[in-house]
């Protein structure tokens, strides 16, 4: 399955899919999900970092190398540099990279999961009913 990098700006996306850990699932299913997990940690590393190093490139630092907010905004270096930035960051976002989950995990009642975790996983489950086992 094929998941964007906007995900990670979700702050329910990675302890919601973490949380698929805790339920039971055929094994094969299981071990998608860990795989998942792990795959998702070193993408979620590496966009960070990229964003990271895209913020250097762009935005005025401090005597101490960090990065310059004002008002709890970053200080860009000039206005093409913030757009450069905003371009090149909404790119970074938009990229897929793959998970071995191959369809939709099923999710029963019983397996409690809530509002903001299900809403930030929706591309990856369904909630089936199952009278409530």
């Amino acid at each position: 399955m094929e998941v964007q990098n906007n995900v990670f700006f979700n702050e329910h996306f990675t302890p919601a899919f973490k949380k698929l850990l805790t339920f039971e699932f055929d094994s094969p299913v299981t071990l998608r999900i860990i795989k998942s997990v792990k795959i998702l940690d070193e993408q979620q590393y590496a966009v960070f970092l990229t964003r990271d190093k895209l913020l250097k490139d762009h935005a005025v630092k401090n005597k101490d190398e960090s990065i310059r907010y004002e008002n709890g905004n970053v200080v860009f270096i000039s206005v093409e540099d913030r757009i450069k930035f905003e371009e090149q960051f909404n790119e970074l976002v938009r990229d897929k990279f793959e998970i071995p989950i191959k369809e939709k995990i099923k999710l029963t009642k019983g397996q409690k999961i809530n509002g903001n975790q299900l809403e930030a996983l929706e591309s990856i489950v369904d909630v089936i009913d199952d009278g409530g086992k």
